[in-house]
């Protein structure tokens, strides 16, 4: 069972500000917002980043990273999908994937660069899983050829209105 919340009238008409009518249902208004807003946090860390004392005196810390660190997947939705759009709409996840990474690359830290034990590289993970869930809301082609990442007509209208 979905959970149920109740907002009020003045914060119903600012949330439909962020929805593509008769496309977005309420949780897509939601999930851009906070999208929106966990890339305004990435930036402002990037700008001002702040230094492990462990890091600053050039040791390894066996630690587990902080929650932070690494960009979250929200952030790769519109670079995948703008990366698409001016690739024609499809291309091979590494070509993608390098589009991506030069839209990203102001926000990618050493931990996203790190490799994961299965060898993938830890950004490139995360933008195949956000790939994964732009698949299951409609904007990227399920049954694409392996390897082949293609728009939809949603995706391609949802990126499209963002550019116009």
């Amino acid at each position: 069972m979905m959970p149920v919340i109740r907002i009020g009238e003045e914060t119903w008409e600012r949330l439909k500000k962020w929805a593509e009518p008769l496309v977005d249902t309420p949780d897509d208004a939601l999930r851009k917002i906070l999208d929106a807003a966990d890339e305004h946090l990435m930036r402002s860390k990037v700008a001002s980043p702040k230094v492990d004392k462990v890091q600053a005196i050039g040791h390894v810390s066996d630690e587990k990273p902080r929650r932070g660190k690494k960009v979250p997947q929200q952030a790769f939705n519109d670079p995948i999908l703008e990366s698409l759009y001016e690739l024609g709409g499809r291309g091979y996840a590494s070509e993608v994937l390098a589009t991506v990474g030069r839209k990203m690359k102001h926000l990618l830290g050493d931990y996203d660069h790190q490799a994961l034990p299965s060898g993938d590289i830890r950004w490139q993970k995360t933008a195949n899983w956000a790939r994964y869930w732009l698949t299951k809301r409609g904007f990227i082609k399920a049954e694409s050829e392996r390897g082949v990442w293609e728009l939809t007509e949603q995706g391609k209208k949802a990126i499209a209105s963002k550019k116009s």
